[in-house]
């Protein structure tokens, strides 16, 4: 696995195999705080330095402000998928309506990448882009 039984994560604290420790993202102490530890308060999850390990995005395809996951709010699309853009409507997808439009986001870019619709940004919001 990627985290420890002692509840120990981070740089400091190695996974078997030798990276750093992660926190069980289905457990009740997903997130690891800035100190090393896995937990499930504010000071684990929302502080600097924290890590949140839940899911970004949700299982049923829905995405933005009303449709928040696990460990996202506004709910993400899963960038590895065949569906990585969130529309305005709140659904993950790949269209243009999806991709491409006012208000959607595109969560398959991200810095270092080559994006072939950069052209094509009128409206469009990347996600790592301010």
């Amino acid at each position: 696995p990627k985290w420890r039984i002692d509840g120990k994560c981070g740089k400091n604290f190695p996974a078997p195999g030798g990276l750093p420790a992660q926190c069980d993202p289905k457990s009740n102490k997903p997130c690891c705080s800035s100190e090393g530890t896995c937990g499930g308060t504010d000071a684990h999850c929302t502080c600097e330095g924290c890590v949140d390990y839940r899911p970004k995005w949700r299982d049923d395809g829905k995405c933005g402000e009303y449709f928040p996951a696990p460990g996202a709010s506004p709910g993400e699309c899963n960038p590895n998928s065949d569906k990585p853009c969130c529309s305005s409507e709140g659904t993950c997808g790949n269209t243009d309506a999806h991709c491409y439009c006012s208000g959607c986001v595109n969560y398959s870019w991200s810095e270092g990448n080559s994006y072939n619709a950069l052209s094509r940004l009128d409206g469009l919001s990347l996600r790592g882009l301010s």
